[in-house]
């Protein structure tokens, strides 16, 4: 959600073109998208349960190729690509990834930890004062240097667009 945020301010700053800010936001949306199939993926990864995460990586690669072309050669849009590659995204996630990791969670006994219980096949999210501000404590520095190693990474293209125009 911070990350949603961040990329609103951004763009807001930026005063880009609506149709870049458009293709932006899509790719947003995409990326928010994957980090959900991402947790339960890791969920499948603390499990031990490669061949399910190697099952849905192995789909995503070919939908997201198929979702691109489709839209850019057809529709002839960067932004019809972006968008049915969301969709093919959700759609591995509605109907793979989630049930999947919810199955994992339900085969066993209820889990409690400092973030998830687990109560009748429902996932509640307890808050924890303490760990939270610990988590937060350790991810904000990390999250500091990802960012400035992506604007390390792209900083000379991000000149050269402004210098030169979109």
């Amino acid at each position: 959600a911070t990350g949603c945020i961040v990329t609103m301010l951004v763009l807001l700053a930026y005063s880009c073109e609506k149709s870049t800010a458009v293709v932006v936001l899509a790719i947003m949306m995409t990326k928010f998208v994957e980090s959900i199939s991402d947790i339960f993926l890791g969920l499948q990864q603390q499990r031990e349960r490669m061949k399910t995460i190697g099952l849905s990586i192995l789909a995503k690669g070919p939908l997201s190729l198929l979702a691109l072309y489709i839209g850019y050669t057809i529709h002839e849009s960067l932004l019809s690509g972006i968008l049915l590659m969301l969709c093919a995204w959700s759609l591995l996630l509605l109907f793979y990834d989630a049930p999947n990791g919810i199955r994992l969670l339900t085969a066993q006994e209820p889990i409690e930890n400092n973030f998830v219980v687990l109560k009748t096949a429902k996932l509640i999210q307890t808050w924890q004062s303490r760990s939270l501000l610990r988590l937060l404590r350790t991810t904000v520095p990390l999250g500091v240097v990802a960012m400035l190693m992506s604007l390390q990474a792209n900083l000379p293209r991000y000149l050269v667009q402004a210098h030169c125009g979109e």
